[in-house]
């Protein structure tokens, strides 16, 4: 078995796993790998020259409590063919990670309650949550679309310590990226459509008016708001080069 850097002439295999595996369209794979794969690390393992498993990894950066910053990998999309499945291939590729990615700490948000306990065995640890909720449309705020960069700016004034601050080339475009401005204050939130529903990825500062506003605006029955909070756990942590751990944190804007 091999481990390695993909490069660009793997993508179509790589797509095709991707697919396989999470069932993602095509155009939403396309896209990802358009705007960020000339700025990530994406790991694999071949079996002869077809990758069977994989995994990305996007640079960030940690702030901590001090405002210092530490380079972070957060580890996105891992996954394994499903007929190799069982054999200590997403074992393998995570510590091939561990050792060659050059970052001092890795993130990631497990897909789902049983791979927690999987990835604590790597030596990951829970330490990002936040808090979730429900509310109905009701007007009450000026909304526009934001492009990633005017996101990003609003995103980070209302962050202090321990979170995950990512680049703009992460963030989503097309008109998921909102601004939003109340009688209370100035508002981010990331937020996309399913059917009458409103999913909102991150919302920041904390606000159910402003949830609430960007429901009616964007014509939903319900919005379920993902938001800053410690009730929920959500990510995990890494150490990757002895550094501490931070207890407590935020990490948002998941690419789920």
């Amino acid at each position: 078995m091999k481990y390695t850097l993909a490069n660009r002439s793997d993508l179509p295999a790589l797509s095709k796993l991707w697919q396989q595996c999470f069932g993602d369209p095509y155009s939403y794979i396309s896209g990802f790998w358009a705007a960020s794969f000339e700025h990530i690390q994406v790991y694999m393992a071949q079996d002869g020259n077809a990758p069977i498993a994989m995994a990305c990894v996007l640079p960030t950066q940690l702030i901590d409590e001090e405002g210092e910053s530490h380079s972070c990998g957060y580890v996105y999309a891992v996954c394994t063919a499903p007929q190799h499945r069982g054999k200590g291939l997403c074992k393998a590729l995570m510590e091939h990670i561990h050792r060659s990615c050059g970052f001092q700490y890795a993130a990631l948000v497990p897909a789902e309650e049983g791979l927690f306990s999987f990835y604590e065995k790597l030596g990951y640890k829970t330490v990002f949550y936040n808090r979730e909720y429900t509310v109905e449309p009701k007007k009450g705020a000026k909304i526009r679309t934001a492009s990633p960069e005017v996101y990003r700016s609003i995103r980070e004034l209302q962050l202090y310590d321990n979170f995950l601050s990512y680049d703009e080339y992460y963030l989503p475009n097309g008109g998921s990226l909102y601004r939003i401005e109340t009688e209370d204050g100035l508002y981010c939130a990331c937020a996309y459509k399913e059917d009458e529903e409103l999913r909102i990825r991150e919302l920041l500062p904390d606000s159910p008016q402003a949830a609430a506003a960007l429901c009616a605006y964007l014509d939903c029955k319900k919005a379920v708001v993902r938001t800053i909070g410690e009730e929920r756990p959500f990510g995990m942590l890494k150490s990757l080069k002895g550094k501490p751990y931070i207890q407590t944190g935020y990490l948002g804007l998941a690419l789920d």
